[in-house]
């Protein structure tokens, strides 16, 4: 981000700092969760030694959902792997009824907005953050999940290269990004 700022500017390194996006320490931490207790607040029937996979985000192209979708259709085979999608949107207004005829869809579960508080207890039940973004300002999501001390998959080219713990990929490939939740989990 501090290069791109510098050639974007056309200004000296010694005038651009580069400050962190924050998070709040006090939500965002490792803790103990029940996760029976919880799957069953989040009205989810799934069994409880499921791998969770979060993604926090707007349902959008911009965020990758479509990539994340895909990604999980690859993976339809690993029946204990389960994707909890967390943010505004429909994906009936993204896709026509034949796209997401095309995703495997049985453990993709679409939780909508939910509150710092539940996210937080949502991530310490989760195996791992996925933010497969086009365009990312920083991925304050993925420092969550971090902060949860929960590795992350994401794609390359904006930012999170420079503090992601987990897995980078190339952006555009579900493929490799199913690959990198595989490995991770």
């Amino acid at each position: 981000v501090r290069q791109e700022v510098q050639k974007l500017y056309n200004t000296p390194a010694d005038k651009v700092r580069q400050m962190p996006c924050g998070y709040d320490q006090n939500i965002f931490k490792p803790q103990q969760v029940e996760k029976k207790a919880l799957l069953k607040q989040l009205q989810l029937n799934i069994p409880f030694n499921s791998r969770l996979i979060i993604f926090v985000g707007s349902l959008s192209m911009t965020k990758g959902i479509d990539l994340l979708l895909k990604a999980a259709t690859l993976l339809a085979k690993e029946t204990s792997l389960h994707f909890l999608l967390i943010g505004s949107g429909d994906i009936k207004k993204i896709f026509t009824t034949t796209e997401i005829a095309a995703f495997a869809l049985e453990r993709v579960h679409f939780l909508g907005y939910q509150p710092p508080e539940l996210l937080a207890k949502i991530h310490n039940i989760g195996h791992l953050a996925v933010l497969p973004s086009r365009s990312e300002g920083f991925g304050l999501a993925l420092l969550e999940a971090m902060a949860c001390a929960r590795p992350v998959v994401t794609t390359a080219g904006h930012g999170a290269e420079e503090f992601a713990i987990g897995a980078i990929v190339a952006q555009l490939n579900p493929k490799l990004l199913a690959q990198a939740i595989l490995k991770i989990c």
